[in-house]
């Protein structure tokens, strides 16, 4: 009997703590993965690689982190519009949010892939690392 009110007030007290817990306030922001923060998809067009990018709200790239390879004359047209900002590690710099477009000559393609990299942050204070992906056509 006695096993019996000991097991019960175990689980009481552990039930206890777990509302407890959940009932505190998370002072720590929860940030989504890189992959759900700046979603990417491509298009290819007759003449061009186009690279769209739907960026969670609060969330930013760096335009000048974007970069593609193996594409001859590597250079990235953007048909949005960046903001400046001042960032305290890169200083005025430009940034794209909401959403994020470029191209570049599908001509321009060295081989049927590219490499493309970007790297972008939460205003919450957390900057990802560059990311690379590889995309075949």
């Amino acid at each position: 009997m006695l096993t019996t009110i000991l097991n019960a007030s175990l689980v009481m007290l552990a039930s206890t703590a777990i509302n407890i817990d959940s009932a505190l306030p998370n002072d720590k922001p929860q940030f989504l993965h890189h992959e759900q923060a700046f979603i990417l998809s491509y298009d290819v067009t007759d003449e061009n690689v186009v690279l769209s990018w739907d960026v969670a709200p609060g969330y930013y790239l760096y335009q000048n982190t974007i970069k593609v390879k193996d594409v001859t004359n590597s250079a990235l047209t953007f048909t949005t519009s960046p903001t400046t900002t001042h960032d305290e590690y890169f200083g005025t710099t430009l940034i794209l949010k909401e959403h994020a477009e470029a191209f570049f000559p599908k001509a321009a393609l060295e081989q049927s892939h590219f490499s493309l990299t970007y790297r972008g942050c939460a205003e919450a204070g957390l900057c990802y690392p560059p990311v690379t992906v590889e995309i075949t056509l």
